[in-house]
């Protein structure tokens, strides 16, 4: 017996969904700690616009995009009319990016953190695809101390990345829907070996 045709496309959108919500519920369960490097470059010394700073190179080893906050809400972007490094291939970008920082002291060690505004409209941001790299500055200590610096990476859930997902959400169970709500960006600080301490001018 044939089924009419809309109970049949009844039956094909709801088997289309519960495939949909599986594979969300896959997507969401993977592992959302970024795969990530920062290595030390170099010191800035007659750098334009850079303080006293170090560059770091942040690399993404990971195929997910890692997102970075500007520090201080506002575009920190600094194009170089040379290379950064002694590459040809080396950025001629750098940004000043959000982190986290161990102040060495009498006392023992420090910790703060450059927090991002609650309001996520109110960041600026900037995106590193996965398997490449960027360069950062991170400011450090001229009094002779010393610093431990990471920067601060966010992770979205997988289920950001599922195609077409604002059009059927709508469709979705209420359940599946409150469990996406609770997946929220995954800040992890990605920490460079070592302290450092800005020389001052050559």
């Amino acid at each position: 017996m044939n089924r009419p045709p809309s109970r049949r496309a009844g039956v094909i959108l709801i088997t289309l969904l519960i495939a949909i919500a599986v594979g969300i519920i896959a997507v969401a369960n993977r592992e959302t700690v970024p795969s990530a490097s920062l290595s030390f470059e170099r010191y800035s010394y007659l750098d334009n616009w850079t303080d006293h700073c170090g560059f770091f190179r942040l690399t993404n080893r990971s195929d997910k995009p890692i997102t970075l906050m500007m520090a201080g809400r506002k575009n920190t972007a600094v194009f170089h009319s040379s290379s950064i490094l002694r590459r040809r291939e080396a950025p001629r970008m750098s940004w000043m990016v959000s982190c986290a920082f161990r102040d060495k002291t009498p006392g023992g060690w420090s910790n703060w953190v450059q927090q991002p505004s609650t309001v996520r409209a109110s960041n600026l941001y900037v995106r590193v695809e996965g398997h490449s790299e960027i360069m950062v500055r991170i400011p450090l200590p001229r009094d002779g101390s010393k610093r431990k610096v990471a920067v601060l990476c966010e992770t979205q859930p997988g289920w950001w990345n599922v195609p077409g997902l604002p059009k059927i959400i709508p469709f979705l169970p209420r359940w599946l829907l409150r469990r996406m709500a609770k997946d929220q960006p995954v800040i992890t600080p990605v920490w460079a070996d070592g302290e450092f301490a800005h020389p001052g001018e050559p």
